[in-house]
């Protein structure tokens, strides 16, 4: 019995050596594989800009317009389109955020001053609308207030007056001096803030003969739009007006079902309309 048990000993002596023997060899061969080089993942930020240059390529108006560039050269998309845009008629496409996209189509709010300018045939700045929401609204600013310099600084020719302002925060302050239509001057300092946006910036009745016309002023399709909608063309309906003078001069565009909306009441209150015609896009502030 003895002998068996020493026998039994010697044989699994035998086999756990083989086992540490394979054991080590395969530490061996691990320890001695080449290190996988990690694939490269792209940001975020990448990976937008690359699909974007995709998106620029199929759908951009003036595609045959755009140079050709490496997508890698720009860190965001928004270097990206700048260096793609057509800029000699291209001053519409921009990238947002779609907090940003939320609050100014379905809430009709933005950070700003809550103004609307344009430039006359010399590159002159002039004030084109004021939202009621504004701090310049009660200081009298309207329509046709020329804009004479920014926080000290004048304004050259067809110069984007972002660039002369205290940054894009909400609660900066800003200075403008503006030649009122009387040929006085004044400065007023108004404080960027989360500005309501008056979708209808005018609307009024005029008697043309017989006729009673109506007049609305469109800034942009936006959805609190509606309600504004519903209470002009409710006032048009009681006034007896037959016809409108549609003025969107100044639309930016937005929401397809208030286009639609806007359509329909047109042609539920059985109003014979016109429009005016869209030359230079504004820019608002």
């Amino acid at each position: 019995m003895p002998h068996l048990i020493l026998k039994f000993n010697f044989k699994a002596l035998k086999y756990l050596k083989i086992i540490t023997f394979c054991a080590f060899l395969f530490l061996l061969f691990t320890q001695c594989k080449k290190e996988e080089v990690p694939v490269y993942q792209p940001t975020l930020e990448e990976q937008a800009r690359d699909e974007f240059y995709k998106i620029m390529k199929d759908w951009y108006l003036w595609y045959d317009k755009m140079p050709e560039v490496v997508p890698a050269d720009y860190n965001t998309p928004e270097d990206l389109l700048e260096a793609l845009r057509y800029q000699h008629l291209d001053k519409w496409s921009y990238i947002t955020t779609l907090e940003q996209f939320t609050s100014y189509f379905e809430e009709g709010t933005y950070v700003g001053h809550g103004f609307g300018y344009s430039f006359d045939a010399a590159g002159t700045a002039w004030i084109i609308f004021v939202f009621k929401d504004s701090d310049l609204y009660p200081r009298g600013v309207r329509r046709g207030w020329k804009i004479l310099k920014i926080n000290g600084t004048g304004i050259p020719p067809f110069t984007d007056i972002g660039n002369l302002m205290n940054g894009t925060t909400e609660g900066t302050i800003d200075q403008f001096l503006f030649l009122k239509p009387d040929s006085t001057t004044v400065l007023i300092s108004s404080t960027r803030k989360l500005i309501t946006m008056n979708t209808v910036l005018e609307s009024d009745t005029l008697h043309v003969g017989a006729k009673i016309v109506g007049h609305v002023v469109f800034k942009s399709f936006l959805k609190p739009s509606l309600i504004e909608l519903d209470s002009v063309f409710g006032f048009f309906k009681s006034a007896g007006v037959t016809d409108l003078v549609l003025d969107m001069r100044y639309n930016s565009g937005g929401r397809m079902d208030v286009a639609n909306k806007l359509a329909r009441d047109r042609k539920s209150t059985r109003l014979n309309s016109s429009h005016t015609d869209i030359y230079r896009m504004p820019s608002s502030a």
